[in-house]
């Protein structure tokens, strides 16, 4: 594996910027919608699923590096990575269900569900590399 980035890799890293950095004016946009004058009606509904777009777009663009990469070592390292953020969420999420369901705890959001993935996911990718080295 090379040192360089692909065109695959540089066009992922241009993409999920766009994707990460909508998501941010998004997601501050209808946080300061929603505490400055709350919308009411379906407006209430389109604007707070506004800022799962992004992240849906976030996986798309994921898919697509996947598909555009041509290293299989960098497939393979990203595919594990995302599978480590993607037990990391579950497992998380499933015992904090539990925990709400029968002993009390907090409710904690949904959307908290991405950005654990994406920790794990981010956590793991240097690690999963550097396991093959």
């Amino acid at each position: 594996m090379s040192d360089i980035a692909s065109g695959a890799r540089r066009r992922y890293k241009t993409r999920i910027a766009l994707a990460g950095g909508l998501y941010i004016v998004v997601l501050v946009a209808v946080l300061w919608l929603f505490n400055t004058s709350p919308p009411t009606g379906p407006v209430r509904y389109v604007l707070a699923v506004a800022p799962a777009l992004p992240i849906l777009g976030i996986f798309f663009v994921t898919a697509q590096y996947l598909m555009e990469e041509a290293d299989e070592f960098r497939r393979m390292t990203m595919v594990q990575a995302m599978l480590w953020g993607l037990g990391l969420a579950l497992s998380f999420s499933t015992v904090w269900g539990f925990l709400e369901a029968f002993a009390g705890a907090p409710l904690i959001h949904l959307y908290w569900v991405f950005p654990i993935y994406s920790f794990g996911a981010g956590v793991a990718q240097p690690l999963v590399g550097r396991r093959y080295r």
